[in-house]
């Protein structure tokens, strides 16, 4: 039998980007002109409300993130969204509202493009290749989820921090850029800066990583890494 690690698929995606080779396949000139463009400033909420809460949202350039209200009264991001990409397509599909705002990182271009898209059947039949990169795109951002509720079960941080470098290391080998600094990942994953800290340090003091920084991780041992990923952790005496 095999042992947890090797069971283990590691699936985190905090940045949804562009959802493979497939999307450029999509006609956007024919797509966006059913839709509106609008801007945003920085910092600005994208209203997915009222008469506009089951549209689709995408993304021509800049960044926006889910947010949402923790106990304490902060807001929490679980998963951001990059040029490229598209969002409230959940909403859209199931026509339920979902708890979360969308805030702008960065100044961003936004379509705004009529959800009953998705459920109109002549339009799928036309535009097949944008309901695939729909699907991948809601794909990564169900698995997203996924790993954070599994995540919350797990007592032992290091644990959560090895899912979330193991599936990071997918996309980019064994040396990639996160894109995010230590403060803002502590504040994803909910805990504090020092607790991030100490993960990194342990890493590190392991040979794991290198250490961790915006613009660049460097796995040194895979196989552990993933053998932390699958909770095998080592417990200190």
């Amino acid at each position: 039998m095999a042992d947890a690690h090797e069971l283990y698929a590691a699936f985190a995606i905090p940045l949804i980007g562009k959802a493979g080779a497939s999307s450029s396949d999509v006609p956007w000139s024919e797509i966006l002109n059913l839709g509106v463009r609008m801007n945003y400033t920085r910092n600005s909420m994208v209203r997915a409300e009222g008469a506009t809460r089951f549209d689709l949202f995408y993304l021509e350039k800049g960044q926006v993130q889910v947010l949402f209200d923790t106990l304490d009264g902060r807001m929490r991001s679980v998963v951001s969204f990059e040029a490229g990409s598209m969002f409230n397509l959940a909403q859209a599909a199931a026509r339920r509202e979902a708890s979360g705002q969308y805030n702008c990182v960065t100044d961003a271009i936004i379509w705004r493009l009529p959800g009953e898209l998705l459920h109109n059947t002549a339009f799928a039949a036309r535009y097949p290749e944008l309901m695939l990169w729909i699907i991948q795109i809601l794909g990564r951002v169900v698995l997203t989820h996924h790993t954070f509720l599994t995540d919350m079960l797990m007592d032992d941080f290091i644990i959560r921090f090895s899912r979330f470098l193991v599936s990071m290391s997918f996309d980019g080998g064994e040396v990639f850029t996160p894109g995010m600094t230590q403060e803002r990942l502590a504040a994803m994953f909910g805990v504090h800066r020092a607790t991030l800290a100490r993960a990194i340090q342990q890493l590190k003091h392991e040979g794991i990583i290198d250490g961790f920084t915006k613009k660049r991780v460097h796995i040194l041992d895979m196989v552990r890494l993933r053998e932390l990923a699958g909770g095998n952790v080592k417990k200190e005496r």
